[in-house]
């Protein structure tokens, strides 16, 4: 929570976990994330200057604010079983793809 993970070139993360609330995760170049759960609350960040993409059982994006969300400058890919996006931000600067069982984007 509030951390912050900066990469120059491309990411990829394989977690069981990842708990960004009011956190920053940014790739300059592409982002591959994936995990069961990821809590991106509270204005956290997960950007990429390139492709981003997210796998998860369930993705909570809750609350962005007007420094948080997902955001990628390229093409965005998300599968989720459940994606609650309740006040979150969502951006592509490219195609979106969007899988998931169940969304919430009130």
């Amino acid at each position: 929570q509030q951390g912050t993970v900066v990469s120059n070139g491309n990411s990829r993360l394989d977690v069981t976990r990842f708990d960004n609330q009011g956190g920053r995760l940014v790739a300059q170049q592409s982002l591959t994330l994936s995990s069961t759960d990821i809590i991106n609350d509270a204005s956290g960040l997960i950007q990429s200057g390139a492709s981003l993409n997210l796998r998860a059982d369930t993705l909570s994006n809750r609350n962005s604010g007007d420094r948080g969300g997902v955001i990628s400058q390229g093409p965005m890919t998300l599968n989720a079983g459940t994606l609650d996006s309740t006040a979150g931000v969502l951006l592509s600067g490219d195609a979106l793809s969007l899988t998931a069982g169940v969304v919430n984007n009130t």
